[in-house]
């Protein structure tokens, strides 16, 4: 093995232990964001909420897959195994750089739609346990729509946490709770910088191990040139 090789596969290794490591935590990312949303994925009106931690359960999971086997593949040095991976990694690059870009060009569109999920939720609330605002309220600590005073008439449990349509809920816990409206929209923010922030550093692990694979099968390549002469 000469220099070149040896050194081109040791970056190889090195970038696609990242890069494992990051699709581990995009999954770990993506499953917190989708368990955040608790009961709400079982309304119609809020499947949308989901794309964007499934996308990303999704990416990670690739990102997992190809990254383990190229970490393996290399071992072999077989050049059409290593070219194949770099093919599968320029691929998830490309989706992670289209996923980066959504996140910045329909920043605004999206978290309009998820002020129109609260606004549409609240407008359509009733005492039952399983609807949508309730579960609103209780998976994300909040009540009403701008904050408790948006109930004219009674607070329903649900501001105080309890899923019992007939349990008593005293002012006491639910006059100092945000309304749903501004803890839903910085939920998804917040969690779009993360997902951001983290699509740029995948990208730039990617972009390196691309480069290391294809450096790696041009070290293949001539190896195999130097046996047959």
């Amino acid at each position: 093995m000469g220099w070149c090789e040896f050194l081109v596969k040791w970056l190889l290794y090195f970038f696609n232990l990242l890069a494992v490591i990051v699709g581990i935590l995009l999954i770990i990312l993506g499953s917190l964001v989708l368990d955040g949303m608790g009961d709400l994925k079982s309304d119609s009106n809020v499947d949308y909420t989901n794309v964007v931690p499934i996308i990303v359960i999704v990416l990670g999971g690739a990102i997992f897959i190809v990254s383990f086997f190229g970490c393996c593949g290399a071992l072999r040095d077989i050049n059409w195994c290593i070219l194949l991976y770099s093919l599968f990694m320029f691929i998830l690059m490309c989706l992670q750089i289209a996923l980066v870009v959504w996140s910045f060009v329909e920043k605004t569109d999206f978290l309009n739609s998820m002020n129109n999920i609260v606004h549409n939720a609240f407008e359509n609330r009733n005492y039952d346990a399983d609807n949508p605002m309730n579960i609103l309220q209780i998976t994300f600590s909040c009540c009403g729509y701008n904050n408790y005073t948006d109930y004219t008439s009674t607070v329903p449990p649900s501001c105080c946490g309890f899923v019992q349509t007939d349990a008593p809920c005293p002012a006491v816990i639910y006059d100092t709770k945000p309304g749903c409206q501004s803890v839903f929209y910085n939920f998804w923010y917040d969690n779009l910088g993360y997902v951001r922030i983290g699509g740029i550093v995948v990208v730039v692990i990617e972009f390196l191990a691309l480069i290391s694979g294809c450096g790696l099968a041009g070290c293949v390549r001539k190896a195999e040139r130097r046996n047959i002469a």
